[in-house]
């Protein structure tokens, strides 16, 4: 008869890794010590029944996956639609996403800079560019590219207002002092959020 302990063994040690736990977290989990999931992967024991099969499902994979001496070629390829989803969160997703709103505020300043002729149109997509990259960051995690953002929209926005008025012929500059303190809030609200 084929012992098939080692290969059980092999196959939990591929599938945790897989799934990006270490040893630790997997037993937290399960309600294990690590020692035992090393123990488990060691081939010195195994889990029972119970155990082996949450861990088929937890895992995706059926029994015979689990005893198979090649799990790895026989792992269940993504859906469809769980390709789609990991194409969404890729970075270059992002960046192609970014790249097009910005190009259509772009767009949309230089239209408005043809009809009526005045520059500051490409001034005021400064901080519409960056309120749409607000928007469409919108439930993201990393805190330090909404800290960029949130500094340039403070910034381009008391440029463009101040250009704006400067042009009519009034000069703002005091304007720029509401930015300081603006700026400092933003500074201690992302440091906050590290905590």
């Amino acid at each position: 008869m084929k012992d098939i302990k080692p290969i059980i063994a092999k196959n939990l040690g591929y599938f945790r890794r897989e799934a990006g736990l270490t040893q630790a977290e997997l037993a937290e989990k399960l309600n294990y010590s690590d020692k035992a999931i090393s123990r488990w992967e060691n081939g010195d024991t195994l889990p029972d029944i119970n155990v082996l099969y949450f861990l088929c499902e937890f895992y995706g994979i059926d029994m015979t996956v689990l005893t198979s001496a090649d799990a790895e070629a026989t792992r269940p390829l993504p859906t469809p639609e769980e390709n789609k989803r990991a194409a969404r969160d890729s970075l270059a997703y992002r960046l192609c996403l970014y790249g097009l709103m910005a190009a259509v505020v772009w767009l949309v300043a230089t239209i408005v800079f043809l009809y009526t002729k005045q520059w500051i149109a490409f001034i005021w997509a400064l901080p519409v560019t960056s309120l749409a990259l607000r928007y469409l960051w919108r439930g993201k995690t990393n805190t330090l590219f909404r800290f960029i953002v949130n500094t340039a929209f403070i910034w381009t926005l008391i440029v463009a207002v101040f250009l704006q008025y400067l042009l009519i012929g009034y000069n703002l500059w005091p304007l720029y002092l509401v930015g300081l303190p603006l700026q400092c809030m933003l500074i201690l609200w992302y440091r906050i959020k590290q905590f």
